[in-house]
């Protein structure tokens, strides 16, 4: 029998897989501390309480519980939620129940069992038919075909699409079963302790750490007489913790005594003990040394390199025959007394981490000790953590305009994404209609890379205006403005002719030793860059000369100021980035790099960043490219020290810097760059170009995949890459002489690559016969070039120490245009006439967007501040405000959180004070307290501006302001009980006086103004004059001095009759007074704009114009809240409005007659002449004309068969515009769009 059992035993511990299928209903095999000890072999933070309560719930089932936890280790990657899932460790959801697409969500589940439980209950439901024994806690039980897979191998296919799921979760409990348990093991930091207690008296308590280890039964102890006491802290049941003992004198006599306390796990054979001995000296009374110190531990924590942090620790002494001490077992925690320290009798130790320690877990203690007291000993424990990466996406360009005619083949652009840190992958989408996107060869979800985007030439003609989204997880989401147009073959004016034919360059100047026309300086300039008709020259490496580009004469020199100073080389190189001019000094390892930036070649230096982190770069400085915006700048420089290239990138977001390197590899080994190398940072990787190689693209990880081919010479350190005539070409920096070690007779070699880097045909040499015989020992120089103007490529050549040259291939000269100004907005003298309807999401149309669902009220109000919105968005248990453009209806963010606690009613309106977001929650009673923060930019952590319980009684669903956040004024109503009152909160530099002022407001009769009801809902406006404009739910809007005196109120036919309405803004148009006034048809449903003219009181007002309903439903905005905006400019008004339950809309209004402009004056003869009015392009002087939109380098934009075109989708710049009449007559214009 004996035999017979220990086969039985064997057979149960045998892998299984090779043996008939495994049933999911059955007998658990493995003991919890088999499963827990081995995912915690995977993973070091796996919580013990998941293998506890999937065996228990197993147990529960009939369920096999330990194979289930090997199923779970699928779902979650070990318990570790890698990979992109959405599901985090608080949702307890274990299995991916709910989890029906990568990205998304699933099932949460308040408790670890809770989670156990669903998924064991998901179990049962594939395993048999039986009705659950128990309450369902699976949201998903119904949705499985019960008894479909009784065997784990079953679960293939069914529970997953993968047919081998199954078996994989069955290969790796075959791991758990041949895993090797480590032996259990049971300690104690100390064994023995003495105690000194005065008769009658319990003493202070001693710190024993316990600490166990792989145990399967939990830790017990106890003390062998009533003379120790015990208690514990940060105590696991099967890891330890902190054990304080006293020892209690309480009816002994003085004298010495003896006990123990015991500690121990498991029992028989898997006993585990540890016995503390004591030994207690009981002594009479009054004058016993004591000595005690509190805490009994400490726990600290630090991010790596911030500063230190510290914990106070409190002693204190009596009787003591010598002085106190104390000390620390580590250097990681230092102490030091606090001030009002007393060597006899104590006080605080201040306890310090040093977080300048490597990251990771550290662990000591303070010791204290006084004459005839027991020693006091108090644990601490401290963690340091690496700074986190934060989170980075870079998305260029921010616009994009595609043209076309009907029928031909879809243009196509190309966006370059580069993200890195990501919370989660990389997610795009085109909003709008007559484009696509798809990714190009080597896009990565998580670290970006290109897309392709084409306009749809199928499509009708006409203009087609987009949004590209992409998002990724802990980064705003970025857009890129897409505009298309699509033009008929037989009513556009022809372009001006494309460029055709190969690109031809010739020569304007060349200073250079071979020409023999070098100047005194052009032998000394070292690197160069081109902006706006200027090159910015390196000069003797201590100054930035100005040269005329296309003179090559030197026109002034930069300002080096106080700041220039230091380094190898005072100046290295130089870049022209976002309009300013940007260069850097030498730098070798160890020393500062500097770099420095003019806003204009008239302007002083500034210091921008400096360093001594050169990311173990032997030396920085030698070439310098930048890329990005100017709030989020990446400065990249190359190194290769003949053992590792390195690329090192320096970025600047939000005024905050960091530092990254990546190494160059090349078929496993370093990529040899060698001197001078310059690299070239993209959305997917970087092309490197030195005296080393030829140059050669590396993915992101740097990594070479492919170099240019048909260049035999590898020395130069620059090319440049463009498109022209639809060709791509590059222009690379090389030498004639074929010495590898002589470098001389530098040129600028043309490439036509547009067949690919592989396939790339070499077009010709400049100069011909080299810049000069003298070798360029630095390797340093560059290129430049520009598609100018004058419909051609002018392009620009350095070789250091052998001269510069220009070479055009314009057949007129170039120039570059003065910025036009804008022509001021006409002043409107009649009223609106025209209406239109710019974007919607409304229960109307059946549209809903990320912040607005018309089926519910979530969405409260909005503001406007400059280009954007803020909208107030709940949820079901949250509140957020979403930052969404303004023109295009499109979210773009979220406000920061910071330390807000989540709730519904966290936020509950929203408000503007010039430029500062304020929010306000719900103070839903009198003893409630109202709060409002304050964003001082769409990056900024909110600050707390008033707390109050000064506030009536129901406060908060609707917040008013104006003024400043340092001298402004926060307006609330109150609800039933308050009726007419408005609390007035002053704000200054940044604070609102909690006391408010309360001013009543007064009807036409004298009773106090109710339009709130049970709500607190009543819209407070303040004009210059300090007038009062309050709009709610049970009135006409009305006008009161500022002392709530009643003035008028509005006329009911304005609104449609029906007064119920919560926003109304008044604003000036012309000589006009106008409102946008939210009202309903009935009640409060089916809500809707009007604009309306009150220029002769609200009382005589007229309605101008109704805009359509945002529902055609009955629904009620239970709310009672909306949100109605005006901005005027020139002669049109953008109109925004937002009801809750209904939608979210801008409009326009615009009077075509009577503009005041100096586009009238064409009016006044008969020259057909061009103007811009606002953002519409005019033809002034005909009936009929057809209109076209060219760049400066003649691709179409643009066109419309009207005497009037809408610029307001072009990005901004200077445009040429043409005009056709029907008669023949021709005019064209040249236009700046801002």
């Amino acid at each position: 029998m004996k035999k017979l059992l220990t086969l039985i035993a064997m057979a149960l511990l045998l892998p299984i897989g090779t043996y008939a299928a495994t049933k999911i209903m059955g007998k658990q095999v493995a003991t919890i501390d088999r499963m827990y000890q081995f995912v915690k072999s995977k993973n070091a933070n796996f919580d013990r309480e998941i293998a506890v309560q999937m065996y228990k719930m197993g147990e529960k089932y009939g369920v096999r519980g330990d194979i289930a936890l090997c199923q779970s280790c699928i779902e979650t990657g070990w318990f570790k939620y890698t990979g992109g899932t959405a599901v985090t460790p608080d949702d307890h959801n274990y299995c991916g129940l709910g989890v029906t697409q990568k990205g998304k969500k699933g099932c949460q589940f308040s408790t670890v069992a809770q989670g156990c439980e669903a998924q064991i209950q998901h179990l049962f439901a594939y395993a048999c038919t039986d009705a659950l024994p128990y309450a369902q806690v699976d949201p998903r039980f119904k949705y499985v075909s019960r008894g479909c897979a009784p065997t784990w191998e079953a679960l293939g296919g069914k529970w997953a699409s993968n047919t081998a799921y199954g078996t994989n979760i069955l290969s790796i409990y075959n791991q758990m079963m041949a895993f090797t348990m480590a032996n259990p093991t049971l300690k104690a930091s100390q064994t023995t302790l003495s105690f000194t207690v005065e008769k009658g008296k319990v003493s202070a308590a001693q710190n024993v750490t316990i600490t166990g280890s792989n145990l399967s039964s939990k830790i017990v102890y106890n003390a062998a007489s009533k003379m120790a006491s015990v208690s514990t802290s940060g105590w696991d049941d099967y890891t330890g913790g902190t054990m304080s003992i006293k020892a209690d004198a309480t009816d002994k006599a003085a004298g010495t005594y003896s006990t123990y306390v015991a500690v121990q796990s498991g029992s028989g054979s898997d006993l585990k003990r540890v016995e503390i001995k004591l030994s207690i000296t009981v002594t009479e009374s009054g004058s016993v040394p004591s000595l005690s110190a509190t805490p009994a531990s400490l726990t600290l924590s630090a991010t790596r390199g911030q500063s230190n942090p510290t914990a106070t620790i409190s002693v204190k002494g009596a009787n003591l025959t010598s002085d106190i001490k104390y000390n620390s077992s580590t250097s990681t925690f230092t102490v030091a007394p606090a001030s009002g320290w007393n060597a006899r009798t104590g006080g605080n130790l201040i306890v310090t981490m040093d977080a300048s320690k490597s990251a990771g877990s550290y662990s000591g203690y303070v010791a204290v000790t006084g004459g005839g007291a027991s020693r006091v000993q108090v644990n601490i424990s401290g963690t340091i953590t690496e700074p986190a990466a934060n989170p980075s996406l870079n998305v260029s360009p921010s616009s994009l305009t595609l043209s076309c005619t009907q029928g031909d083949a879809n243009p196509t652009a190309t966006v370059t994404v580069s993200a890195s840190n990501l919370t989660s992958g990389l997610i795009y989408d085109i909003n709008g209609e007559g484009f696509t996107v798809t990714p190009q060869s080597g896009w990565d979800g998580n670290t970006g890379g290109r897309l392709t985007v084409a306009l749809d030439a199928s499509k009708a003609a006409g203009t087609y205006n987009a949004t590209l989204i992409l998002k990724g997880g802990g980064v705003t989401t970025r857009n890129v403005a897409l505009t298309g147009t699509i033009k008929e073959k037989t009513t556009t004016p022809d372009p001006e002719p494309e460029p055709s034919g190969e690109l031809e360059f010739k020569e304007v100047w060349n200073l250079s030793t071979t020409a023999g026309t070098a100047t005194d300086w052009s032998g000394k300039i070292r690197n160069f860059d081109y902006c706006d008709g200027y090159l910015y020259a390196i000069y003797n490496n201590a100054e930035v000369f100005v040269l005329d580009a296309r003179t090559g004469q030197k026109v002034g020199t930069l300002a080096n100021g106080s700041v220039v100073s230091g380094g190898t080389l005072a100046l290295c190189d130089v870049r022209c980035f976002e309009g300013k001019i940007y260069a850097c000094n030498l730098a070798a390892s160890g020393k500062e790099l500097r770099i420095y930036s003019w806003d204009n070649k008239d302007a002083q230096p500034q210091l921008v960043y400096t360093t001594t982190d050169l990311q173990g770069a032997t030396r920085l400085g030698d070439c310098m490219e930048i890329i990005g915006t100017e709030d989020d700048m990446w400065i990249a420089f190359c190194n290769d020290d003949n053992t590792t290239t390195r690329i090192v990138e320096y970025s600047r977001k939000n005024d905050s810097w960091s530092a990254k390197c990546t190494n160059a590899t090349a078929n496993g080994a370093r990529l040899a760059a060698g001197f001078s190398a310059r690299v070239y940072p993209t959305g997917n990787g970087y092309w490197i170009d030195g005296q080393g190689i030829l140059p050669t693209f590396c993915n992101l990880s740097g990594v070479k995949q492919y170099a240019l081919t048909g260049e035999s010479v590898v020395q130069g350190n620059a090319w440049k890459e463009f498109t022209f005539g639809g060709k791509n070409y590059m222009l690379v920096a090389t030498y004639l002489n074929k010495n590898a070690t002589s470098v001389a007779d530098g040129i600028m070699r043309l490439y036509d690559v547009t067949d690919g880097y592989d396939k790339a045909k070499a077009m010709g040499d400049f100069p011909a016969n080299g810049l000069g015989a003298t070798r360029n020992t630095s390797f340093t120089g560059g290129i430049e070039y520009n598609v100018a103007s004058c419909q051609g490529v002018e392009a620009w050549v350095l070789t250091t120490g052998q001269g510069l040259a220009y070479y055009s291939s314009c057949t007129t000269t170039p120039t570059d245009p003065d910025p036009e100004p804008e022509p001021e907005p006409g002043k409107p003298t009649t009223l609106p006439d025209k209406f239109s309807t710019d974007w919607e999401y409304s229960a109307a149309n059946g549209t809903s967007t990320s912040y607005m669902n018309p089926s519910n009220v979530n969405t409260r109000n909005m503001v406007l501040n400059g280009d954007n919105l803020y909208v107030l968005q709940r949820e079901s248990s949250d509140a957020n405000i979403r930052i969404v453009d303004a023109a295009t209806g499109v979210q773009k963010g979220t406000l920061d959180n910071g330390d807000i606690a989540s709730g519904t009613y966290r936020y509950f309106s929203v408000a503007n004070l010039s430029g500062t977001i304020v929010a306000c929650n719900l103070a839903f009673g009198a003893t409630s307290t109202l709060n409002v923060y304050a964003w001082t930019g769409d990056n900024a952590t909110p600050t707390t501006i008033l707390s109050t319980t000064n506030h009536g009684a129901r406060a908060g669903d609707l917040m008013c302001a104006s003024g400043t956040i340092n001298n402004g004024k926060l307006y609330f109503a109150s609800n039933t009980g308050y009726a007419g009152k408005v609390f007035v909160y002053t704000v200054t530099n940044g604070k609102a006086n909690a006391t408010p002022q309360v001013i009543t407001l007064k009807d036409a009769s004298g009773k106090d103004f109710d339009l709130g009801g049970g709500f607190a809902v009543i819209e407070i406006r303040v004009d210059e004059q300090g007038r009062i404009l309050a709009s709610g739910k049970g009135g006409a809007t009305a006008l009161f001095k500022a002392d709530g005196t009643h003035i008028e109120s509005m006329a009911n036919a304005a609104v449609g009759g029906n007064i119920c309405g919560s926003s109304c803004q008044m604003f000036e148009y012309g000589d006009f007074s106008l409102a946008a006034s939210v009202t309903y048809a009935t009640g409060v449903k089916r809500a809707r704009l009007n604009l309306i003219d009150v220029t002769n009181g609200l009382s005589k007002a007229t309605l101008i114009h109704e805009y359509p309903a945002l529902s055609s439903s009955e629904t009620t905005n239970s709310t009672f809240v909306s949100t109605a905006i005006a901005r005027v400019k020139g002669a049109k008004i953008d109109l925004w409005v937002l009801v809750p339950g209904n939608g979210v809309a801008k409009y326009s209004a615009v009077s075509t007659s009577g503009l005041t402009s100096v586009g009238d004056l064409a009016h006044q003869n008969d020259q057909m002449t061009i103007a811009l009015d606002g953002r519409t392009i005019r033809v002034l002087g005909t009936e009929e004309a057809a209109l076209a939109v060219y760049t400066t380098t003649g691709a179409l934009v643009a066109s419309a068969n009207t005497d009037a075109l809408d610029a307001s989708s072009l990005a901004a710049g200077i445009y040429v515009v043409t005009a056709v009449s029907a008669d023949g007559r021709r005019a064209t214009a040249r236009v700046l769009v801002r």
